[in-house]
């Protein structure tokens, strides 16, 4: 009997036919194993397809199309799905809308369209996500949060990727050496450990090491280098500074630096004000008062010279 949407004993869904329990039950062996779907073009489980001619024909499309459930789910999918999930978390389209548009325009099934946008939802909240993506998925996703979100939402999304990993290892044995080594290379490649402070330190030390090398190694060293600068975050502890003490030592100086004595050197473009720096003589980091009798206002190369100069650090 051909298997069409009328046999007897089979359930249209669609584009697809597909055996009812007790019209499955008569193949041998596989009848404690065919589940019917619990949603439209839903289809047997790819696994329980292989090895059988007869279960294979019966999860193959009626009309001759392609496998939902074994198709294989490439970087324009990945990444149609996280444009689609960032639209929704953005509220410009629903999740519904979504879901019909990675399936009709970009030819992704169903439920891994509806697993790609909430997992991005749950990766942006920094909780646990329990369907499983691959590591391209992963890296793509990430990579696209931190260019759209930035990092204190990646911190999020690397502490999701973390939770899932350890929930899936445990669930599944399997390691995900894979996406552990994507969390492992993005934290330190997008996170400098320590304070800003310490990375300025850390590139001056490199300076000087460059500096003290021969110009044909320094040439070398360059011509291998990326031209493009990669992104670091790091801890940036700073003083929440009275803007009216700012203030106070810029109308006291009026234009004029209170170091060197000298004009401002150039007008802000902002305002057309005199260009000064308010610094605290007694540096604030050191316990100094934000008060105006500890800021004076100065030109630049004073400020520089008060911080860097010999004799002054």
């Amino acid at each position: 009997m051909p298997l069409t949407a009328r046999a007897a004993g089979e359930v249209s869904t669609g584009a697809w036919s597909l055996p009812t329990r007790k019209a499955a039950a008569g193949f041998a062996g596989h009848s404690s194993r065919v589940r019917l779907p619990a949603v439209a073009r839903q289809v047997y489980d790819a696994k329980q397809c292989r090895g059988n001619p007869m279960t294979r024909r019966l999860c193959a499309p009626a009309d001759g199309g392609k496998r939902t459930a074994s198709m294989q789910i490439t970087q324009a999918h990945i990444d149609a799905a996280y444009e689609a999930a960032r639209r929704v978390h953005a509220n410009a389209i629903s999740v519904r809308a979504a879901v019909a548009v990675l399936r009709d325009t970009h030819g992704l099934n169903e439920v891994s369209a509806q697993h790609f946008v909430n997992n991005f939802q749950l990766m942006l909240g920094g909780r646990l996500y329990q369907r499983t993506m691959s590591a391209l998925a992963t890296q793509r996703f990430l990579e696209g949060i931190q260019r759209d979100f930035g990092p204190l939402v990646l911190i999020n999304a690397l502490g999701a990727v973390s939770r899932h990993v350890d929930y899936y290892s445990r669930k599944t044995r399997n390691p995900q050496a894979q996406i552990r080594a994507i969390i492992r290379r993005m934290s330190r490649d997008q996170f400098a450990m320590g304070t800003l402070e310490e990375y300025t330190d850390n590139l001056q030390t490199g300076v000087q090491a460059s500096l003290s090398d021969t110009n044909a190694a320094r040439e070398k060293r360059l011509k291998k280098a990326s031209p493009t600068p990669t992104v670091r975050y790091v801890l940036a502890k700073v003083f929440s500074r009275n803007r009216d003490v700012v203030a106070a030592a810029l109308v006291r100086a009026n234009g004029i630096c209170e170091c060197c004595k000298l004009k401002a050197p150039f007008t802000r473009a902002s305002s057309g004000r005199p260009y000064l720096e308010v610094h605290h003589r007694v540096q604030l980091a050191h316990g100094g008062e934000d008060t105006p009798e500890n800021a004076i206002a100065i030109c630049p190369n004073c400020h520089r010279n008060l911080h860097f100069g010999a004799g002054n650090v």
